[in-house]
């Protein structure tokens, strides 16, 4: 008994090293942990009768309570939060003692995915080298391609100002110099991508703009909005981002590359316990 004790004070204190980094799982490791020192510890009695509270989890509900609401709970507040905390302890525990949760989809995926969750919190991929995300940089530049943006100047037509937009906007354009109606959205845009141009101006003005020479103006085109003549002002072709441009992004992917590898390993590891017979 004394071995089984000091076993279960052991992994709950390891339960405890992960919920620092893992709050969703800190709450139910805490309330879980107690319990099953609480029924093991020597002199306990019928554990099974008894839900421990302690100050240590009380504060525990306190604050994953203010972590879910943004605010501190006060006396009242804490002591319903008690009050639901055991009443689906002691549901629970009725629940498991029927074995309801025997053969249960639902309940089945739940621990499946609440060990996926407790794998995810183990794993613990070495911090990459500079050289490392150099290398996964390189390995995949393609994920990692600046978009080419072009700065334009719009000049717009109203169809509620004109009584032919169209033939207005064409009679400027042949002027050299149009004179736009004001344009709310104003009449400058600076290096948008192609996608932002199709909302400003239309799919056929934004094609049409990919090979456009500079300085020169383009158009007639019609959207909904009305009439525009548009001119490439600047064009900033994209390409390959540098390291520096990207270092996040590429240490995040590819820690979490490692992690889901760590967790891949130790998911074999755990199925590889288990013989399977097919019949």
């Amino acid at each position: 008994m004394v071995a089984d004790y000091d076993r279960a004070m052991s992994e709950t204190r390891s339960w405890l090293v992960r919920a620092r980094s893992e709050p969703l799982v800190w709450f139910v490791a805490i309330g879980l942990g107690l319990f099953a020192v609480d029924r093991l510890r020597p002199g306990a009695g019928a554990a099974e009768d008894r839900i421990v509270i302690d100050a240590a989890f009380v504060e525990g509900l306190r604050t994953e309570a203010a972590r879910r609401t943004g605010h501190a709970p006060d006396e009242a507040e804490t002591g319903a939060l008690i009050d639901a905390w055991v009443r689906e302890e002691a549901l629970y525990r009725e629940a498991e003692r029927r074995e309801l949760d025997v053969g249960d989809v639902i309940v089945r995926r739940r621990l499946v995915q609440k060990i996926e969750l407790v794998l995810a919190a183990e794993a613990a991929p070495a911090e990459p080298s500079e050289q490392e995300l150099a290398d996964y940089l390189a390995e995949h530049a393609d994920r990692y391609v600046a978009a080419a943006r072009t700065s334009v100047t719009v000049c717009f037509f109203s169809r509620e100002l004109h009584e032919d937009a169209a033939a207005t906007a064409s009679t400027e354009l042949a002027s050299g110099t149009p004179h736009c109606d004001p344009y709310l959205a104003g009449d400058t845009f600076r290096e948008r991508t192609d996608a932002q141009l199709a909302a400003i101006v239309g799919e056929e003005a934004a094609a049409a703009l990919r090979d456009a020479p500079i300085a020169v103006w383009r158009g007639p085109f019609e959207n909904v909005r009305g009439v525009y003549l548009v001119r490439v002002d600047a064009r900033a072709p994209g390409g390959p981002r540098t390291l520096a441009e990207v270092h996040d992004e590429v240490r995040d992917a590819l820690v979490r590359e490692r992690r889901e590898a760590v967790v891949r390993a130790r998911e074999a590891e755990i199925t590889a316990r288990y013989e399977v017979v097919r019949l």
